[in-house]
Parts: structure tokens; C-alpha cells; sequence
């Protein structure tokens, strides 16, 4: 469905390419800075390339802007929702139908009535809370503002959708409920880049997994065999590498953490320990592409 090759970022990433899959959840793992964000943008159209290709169903395409990912069935839940994502001063309704203003448009203005229907059809499938449809959408919680956004994206029946950080911010009961979400979209056939720094959610629901380091993809792996070592390996180590063998010696760090620490992943630098020391000609796990 979606194929990146030798995408370049200005700054923030270098020669990125995977492919996506209609029916899969590929997770997108590693550290605040890594250019995971920026490099999901520049694939929508709001970050600029400096170099590389894009192909949506096979066929190569330019994304100048949103509007033409939207006209190609692409979705961007971004990190920050109350910047990004929504009109804080808008309600319920005036926001989930903030991508289709061109289809629930008449004589200039926006349809009402239309518009109340989109909102009340995703509210009763997301389960959302709000007093009215009407109500500013600020005095609500995380939870109901992180649903209110996928609202937006579901209500243009994307074939793709770009999910940064989707359960960040918001309490359990939530987090449990856009899980059941991301799943239940894959297997309805969308196309989901989950970007994550959790590392259980990012386990849990992808299929496969992506793991960067700043600007640079350096593991593929798939999410029912490998370990936590080996995502943490990825994303932390800084040796230079040739076809799987570093070729400077780098020391390797994993996370040591208690259960309540595990959610924390990997933000908990503080629980970083020396692990071991790779040497040059030693071999990384068998199951990490590197590059």
C-alpha cells in the first residue's frame, strides 16, 4: 500500500525506506529525536524532502501538502493533539469534520446537519463524551480529545493512517480502548505507521517493527520473535556498522526496570545499565537488518 525509498529529511532523517502493507500495523520505535515525527510528515506532505520516493498503491506520487494525502487516502494522527491535531475553541461536531469541509460544504457554508451526522455516527463507534456536540472541545479529557482526532481521520475513510503517539497523555481505560481501535482498523484492511516510544504498545500491536536511531533506520524486525533486548540494542547503540558487523567499538546499554517501570519505555534513562561492550567483528543479534 505505501513504499518510502531513500527518504531524506533535512536534519532529521537520512535514506529511510520500508514498506506498509494494507491489513498491517508496522511500528515505528526508538528516542525522542530520532526523526520518527519528521519523517511521518515529510511522507504526508507537511515536512519538505531534500531526496527520495514515494509509492501509494504501486503508483509514484508527490505530496506538496495534506490535501494531496488526503486526496490519496492518507491520515495523520499527530503527537501533539491540542496543537496540531484540533480548534480548541471549536466543539465535537465543528472538529470531526474538519477533513471534509470540501465534501460536507453548500453555497459556501458548512452543512450542519451533515456535519452532526458524521460526529454522532464516530461517537457512538469511539465511545466519545462530550455535553453537546457543540462544546469546546478544550474542557474535555485526554482521552476523549486523542478519540475526537481519530473521529477527524476515520470520517475520510483513509487507506492509510499515520498514528504518532496515539495514547499519549491519556488515562488506562482509554489507552485500552484506541488499542482495540489500531487493531480492529488493521484487520478491517488499513494500512496503520504506529510511531510509539512505549515499548509494550509498540510489541503489542504491531507486526512488524521499525527501530531508529537520529536519522537512520537500523533494525527490522518482527514483533512476535524479538526481544527487548534487541529493540533497545537498536535504538540506543551508537557503533558504526557494516553489514552487521560493528566496526568501532561502542558500548551497548539495556533498561533494567521493575513492572511499574515497563510502561515507562524508554523514557526511564535513569535506569540505564552498562550491559556490554561490542568489539570490532562482532556480530549484532542475527535477526537486526542494520544499515
Amino acid at each position: 500500500m505505501l513504499r518510502v525509498e531513500n527518504l531524506s529529511v533535512p536534519g532529521f532523517a537520512r535514506n529511510v525506506s520500508f514498506s506498509l502493507r494494507a491489513g498491517e500495523i508496522l511500528g515505528l520505535y526508538g528516542l525522542v529525536g530520532a526523526g520518527r515525527s519528521e519523517t511521518a510528515e515529510a511522507i504526508f506532505g507537511l515536512r519538505t524532502k531534500t531526496s527520495g520516493d514515494i509509492f501509494v498503491d504501486g503508483r509514484e506520487v508527490r505530496m506538496r501538502s495534506a490535501k494531496d494525502s488526503l486526496r490519496l487516502g492518507l491520515g495523520l494522527v499527530p503527537e501533539d493533539r491540542k496543537k496540531q491535531g484540533l480548534v480548541l475553541t471549536m466543539g465535537s461536531r465543528q472538529n470531526t469534520g474538519l477533513a471534509l469541509l470540501r465534501q460536507i460544504n453548500r453555497f459556501g457554508f458548512v452543512a450542519n446537519e451533515r456535519e452532526e451526522t458524521i460526529y454522532q455516527n464516530y461517537r457512538k463507534k469511539l465511545d466519545i463524551r462530550s455535553v453537546t456536540s457543540s462544546a469546546k472541545v478544550g474542557t474535555l479529557s485526554g482521552g476523549n480529545l486523542q478519540k475526537i482526532v481519530l473521529a477527524k481521520w476515520l470520517a475520510t475513510k483513509p487507506k492509510l493512517l499515520i498514528l504518532d503517539e496515539p495514547t499519549r497523555g491519556i488515562d488506562v481505560g482509554a489507552k485500552t480502548e484506541v488499542h482495540s481501535l489500531i487493531s480492529d482498523l488493521a484487520e478491517q484492511g488499513l494500512a496503520v505507521l504506529l510511531i510509539s516510544s512505549e515499548m509494550p504498545e509498540i510489541m503489542g500491536l504491531s507486526h512488524r517493527i521499525l527501530t531508529m536511531q537520529p536519522g537512520i533506520v537500523t533494525g527490522e524486525f518482527d514483533a512476535e520473535s524479538v526481544t527487548e533486548e534487541e529493540l533497545v540494542v537498536a535504538i540506543m547503540h551508537r557503533s558504526t556498522i557494516e553489514a552487521g558487523v560493528v566496526t568501532e567499538p561502542e558500548r551497548i546499554c539495556v533498561l533494567e526496570m521493575d513492572s511499574d517501570e515497563q510502561e515507562r519505555v524508554p523514557g526511564a534513562v535513569l535506569s540505564l545499565i552498562e550491559h556490554r561492550r561490542y568489539e570490532p567483528g562482532d556480530r549484532l543479534p542475527s535477526r537486526m537488518r542494520t544499515g
